[in-house]
């Protein structure tokens, strides 16, 4: 982990709703999202409903970290095909690294998928 990515996923998950590391987003694949602002069944966030797709996924590419989680072409190529398949679902799809998430670029972005959906919470 990044100090970067940490940052984005407490702004993520502590002030705006979003849930880490979901599954099941595209039926049928096995496509993890490293966070999504979604709708759950009952209020369980491991459940998502399928067939209500609409969200906002974030996607946080390591490309700048050691690791080589975004660096073979296999990767890039699988990233792409998810990315692709989840706005064919419906989903608003921004991918965020090191670089976006320091200039605040990212955040924006965050923000304006959310009121595009609708899903922008109100301050209290």
């Amino acid at each position: 982990m990044t100090k970067a990515r940490d940052d984005l996923g407490e702004w993520l998950t502590m002030g705006h709703g979003f849930v880490p590391e979901v599954r099941g987003l595209i039926l049928g694949r096995r496509f993890r999202a490293d966070w999504a602002k979604v709708t759950f069944d009952d209020g369980d966030q491991t459940q998502f409903v399928p067939e209500i797709s609409d969200g906002v996924v974030v996607e946080y590419d390591g490309i700048m970290s050691a690791g080589p989680s975004h660096m073979s072409i296999t990767k890039v190529m699988r990233d792409q095909e998810k990315s692709n398949l989840l706005q064919l679902a419906g989903f608003i799809v921004i991918r965020c690294n090191a670089k976006t998430v320091q200039s605040g670029d990212c955040y924006t972005w965050i923000t304006a998928a959310l009121a595009l959906k609708g899903l922008l919470d109100e301050p209290e």
